[in-house]
């Protein structure tokens, strides 16, 4: 992986000191263990950390190259219906017919959720939902939905719930949340290569896991 990135990141590994515009680099964390509790010599130790602190700087580099703009447009679009967030208060009913009725006081009789919720003497959540991990049916009905609007009944499991819509946001670039959630999904895959390549296990992670269930791998 040490190759891959610095080859990407248009640096070369020296055989010691690596260094910058401004010099030797310095580790990019503190570090606290001595060279003697390493078991290595000082000159070692400190080789070794200038070694880190050049991977540091050429990952850092690699990274920036990776994540332009338009890359993470293209990511966030590929996105664009899963990444939906919807900021909503809901109210859980655990029949039917009980919910419907609640649906038809907001909607015909202009009445609050709230309001039916203490009523129906059921618990008024707040709750925020990503239309990526709704079944299809609830997704279909959120996407539609504006600030505002009344969604339900939609059955979740064994009750059936009402949704007041508070806020409905829709993922862009300009959302550090999502902005930071597409760098990594364009970053993983490349990290992820690289260690399957690179990384030879001397004990497989899987046989603890295996001794432990007492199942063969």
């Amino acid at each position: 992986m040490e190759a891959r990135i610095r080859k990407e990141a248009g640096s070369h590994a020296g055989g010691g000191q690596v260094e910058n515009e401004t010099g030797p680099l310095t580790p990019p964390f503190e570090f606290t263990l001595s060279a003697k509790q390493l078991g290595l010599s000082t000159e070692d130790a400190r080789q070794k950390l200038e070694r880190l602190a050049g991977l540091d700087l050429s990952l850092t580099q690699f990274r920036a190259q990776l994540m332009t703009e338009e890359s993470i447009k293209r990511k966030i679009s590929f996105h664009q219906i899963d990444w939906i967030r919807i900021q909503a208060s809901s109210a859980s009913f655990q029949d039917e017919s009980l919910a419907r009725e609640a649906a038809l006081c907001i909607r015909e009789d202009g009445e609050e959720l709230n309001i039916v919720a203490v009523r129906a003497r059921t618990p008024l959540q707040q709750e925020r939902l990503d239309l990526g991990d709704l079944d299809p049916g609830a997704q279909a009905v959120f996407l539609g939905a504006r600030k505002g609007d009344l969604i339900g009944p939609i059955r979740i499991g064994k009750e059936f719930k009402l949704y007041h819509v508070l806020e409905k946001q829709i993922p862009s670039l300009e959302i550090p949340e999502v902005k930071s959630r597409a760098e990594k999904l364009i970053l993983q895959p490349l990290v992820k290569s690289e260690v399957v390549a690179q990384v030879r296990w001397l004990v497989p992670w899987w046989s603890d896991v295996c001794a432990e269930n007492r199942i063969s791998p």
